[in-house]
């Protein structure tokens, strides 16, 4: 699992990429493969189904609520060790400092839980065909090799391996009223080693070896997220109700349901059409580059928690798919600011083009300008 780290904490060039292109289709892994926090700090096994789960190419929400005390602290879950208690050590941790950090478990929850399915259930797959012919010696009696547990932890962590990664400290644009950037980003790296140490407590397997809890990897999921994420919104279901009430026919029926809703309606005041903020890490959209002048756009509409992306044009064939990252209404300079949270500087058809624009009014006014002569 050396190769883990190594993988993980690859840093991007300062290109307009962010990701390599691969044929692995995410979309069928298994969808029940995540093992949410809110799971986890809830009913125990039975309940590993609930929830937002960040399974492959599966749209995944952060904020879930941290359960109260129980009196059953830990429990087993296809051999991981799970400390609830300490789980909501970790997820009030993340909630007063960066909710991002939930994703990130949901990942390493994700890994452990579908490398432990490889192993103890030997699911016919590839991941479960390297189990069965991992060389090297036991572990320990009879069952799979170390070598094995290898396999399946690489197996899991594949359908996250396509992401482009670098670690968050590394990758985050430095705010403009920062002084100090080595102080910023130290302390970033040490805001995640303290998440990372509180989720080390509550999810444990020595079966799989500490490397899917280096910081080096914890760190390059997160900046995954912050390179790779699709935020979404999702209108209030109470601004559709007040919606559909506005749309009745006038009469007694629509007068006896504003005498309920208007009350509602004014106590709210703007806060009825506060929508739902969420962020998606999707596999292969996430390989998709950026451009100022995009082909296609990525929307997540269906309900079931994948993403479709939609031609805005005809694309020759050759030609590459691409999607924009920020707001393209923005001028030049304000998209090059933008970008700068990716690490790159945007020179597609349509930045060289302004940017040559630009260029050629700058030396016409420079042209235009009269010196006068001295007297």
């Amino acid at each position: 699992m050396a190769d883990m780290a190594e993988a993980a904490s690859s840093s991007s060039a300062a290109t307009n990429t962010r990701g390599q292109s691969s044929s692995y289709d995410v979309a069928s892994e298994d969808g029940a493969a995540g093992l949410s926090m809110e799971a986890a700090l809830s009913a125990g096994p039975s309940s590993a189904g609930r929830g937002p789960r960040c399974a492959s190419g599966r749209l995944v929400a952060s904020g879930p609520s941290v359960a109260a005390p129980m009196e059953a602290v830990t429990e087993d879950l296809w051999g991981i060790s799970i400390d609830r208690r300490a789980l909501a050590s970790f997820c009030e941790h993340a909630l007063e400092t960066n909710e991002i950090f939930l994703l990130a478990a949901q990942v390493v929850a994700a890994t452990l839980l579908k490398a432990a399915r490889l192993v103890v259930v030997g699911e016919q797959s590839e991941g479960a065909a390297a189990v069965a012919t991992a060389p090297g010696p036991s572990s320990g009696g009879p069952g799979p090799s170390s070598d094995a547990y290898q396999s399946a932890l690489l197996a899991a962590w594949r359908p996250f391996m396509y992401g482009w990664k670098r670690c968050w400290w590394e990758s985050v644009a430095v705010p403009d009223d920062v002084d100090d950037e080595e102080e910023f980003r130290a302390q970033l790296r040490s805001l995640a080693s303290d998440s990372l140490e509180l989720l080390a407590a509550g999810i444990k397997d020595p079966r799989f070896g500490p490397d899917l809890f280096q910081l080096e990897v914890y760190g390059s999921i997160v900046g995954m997220f912050e390179l790779n994420n699709m935020g979404l919104s999702v209108s209030s279901p109470v601004e559709d109700y007040f919606l559909a009430v506005d749309e009745m026919e006038e009469g007694t029926e629509k007068r006896e349901v504003t005498k309920v809703t208007q009350p509602l309606l004014d106590a709210l005041d703007a806060e009825y059409a506060t929508p739902c903020e969420a962020t998606a890490f999707l596999a292969l959209q996430s390989c998709i580059n950026h451009s100022c002048d995009p082909n296609c756009t990525a929307a997540c509409d269906t309900g079931d928690r994948t993403v479709t992306v939609l031609a805005q044009r005809d694309i020759p064939a050759g030609e590459e798919i691409t999607l924009s990252y920020i707001d393209v209404s923005l001028p030049y300079k304000e998209r090059q600011s933008e970008l700068r949270d990716y690490g790159f500087v945007c020179r597609c058809v349509r930045c060289l083009a302004e940017a040559a624009e630009a260029r050629g009014r700058r030396k016409g006014a420079a042209r235009g300008v009269k010196v006068g002569r001295r007297r």
